[in-house]
């Protein structure tokens, strides 16, 4: 029976078993004496990248009034203190506290320029009101709006864009105002309360259409395209053939024209009305 050794042995390969392998060199523990480990040594700064930070700040969290607010709420949070100790006003959205600017009238100004039949001088003072309270937004307008009677936003609109134009005539005359105060004058006077209903009434009309009759729509705007490009080309067509059969219309006889000299002036008189044309036919020889 063949032995390990005897395979090995026929198929080339000449390594020896781990019985058969000679013990390995135990390694080395100890260091040599000409090599010396040094131990890793702490980093050390230098005094010149120690930068001093300068005195800390103090950082309170005492409580500080906001700005934009009128009921004088206090908010604490921490903050850096200012040279007094004290903490500074909150004033980080008091940007966005912006009041809507209004009509200002009194009683002797609205019984002179201001009445409507139609309209109360408490209507109308609650209106004003309720206009600066929503901050000019219609929607909230007319759904806080109480007073008294049952107005449409349509109404409330026309009354307040009324009243609005009255007092800027009358605060500055329309001789004098500046281009964007008469636009906006000019806006404010030319509300239509039913062409705005109109407006509003088609608008929601078209957002509960169904999808057949966007498509309908689409396919009619795409044919009234076609038909529109197609009249233009008609046009264009209809004016080169009109340009082709004017002429310029000779004041006199064609038998003058019998000398070099009388057909130059004739080419000449073409080629100038022929110039005024758009698409010039003639075009200059450069022999005389």
């Amino acid at each position: 029976m063949a032995t390990g050794s005897d395979i090995r042995a026929a198929l080339g390969q000449d390594f020896l078993t781990p019985a058969e392998a000679p013990p390995r060199p135990a390694l080395q523990t100890q260091p040599s004496s000409d090599a010396t480990i040094q131990a890793p040594q702490p980093k050390r700064f230098k005094k010149s990248q120690i930068r001093s930070r300068g005195k800390p700040t103090h950082w309170s969290n005492d409580s500080s009034p906001v700005v934009s607010r009128k009921d004088h709420l206090q908010f604490r949070r921490w903050q850096r203190a200012n040279n007094n100790d004290q903490p500074p006003p909150y004033t980080r959205f008091g940007k966005y506290h912006v009041q809507v600017k209004v009509p200002v009238y009194n009683d002797e100004v609205y019984s002179s320029h201001l009445t409507n039949e139609d309209w109360t001088k408490d209507e109308t003072d609650h209106l004003i009101e309720v206009y600066r309270d929503a901050n000019g937004k219609w929607p909230v307008i007319a759904d806080r709006y109480d007073g008294g009677r049952e107005r449409t936003m349509e109404e409330l609109k026309a009354r307040f864009y009324s009243v609005s134009a009255i007092m800027l005539s009358l605060t500055t005359p329309i001789h004098s105002m500046t281009g964007p105060q008469y636009a906006l004058y000019d806006t404010l006077q030319k509300f239509d309360p039913s062409k705005e209903a109109s407006r509003k009434k088609l608008a929601e009309g078209h957002l509960q259409r169904k999808q057949q009759e966007v498509d309908e729509e689409t396919v009619l705007l795409g044919e009234l395209q076609r038909i529109m490009l197609h009249l233009a080309q008609l046009d264009s067509e209809r004016e080169d053939l009109r340009r082709r059969l004017d002429h310029p219309v000779a004041n006199t006889s064609g038998y003058q024209y019998n000398t070099s000299q009388s057909l130059t002036q004739l080419w000449q008189q073409l080629l100038a009305a022929d110039r005024l044309k758009k698409n010039q036919r003639l075009r200059p020889t450069g022999k005389p």
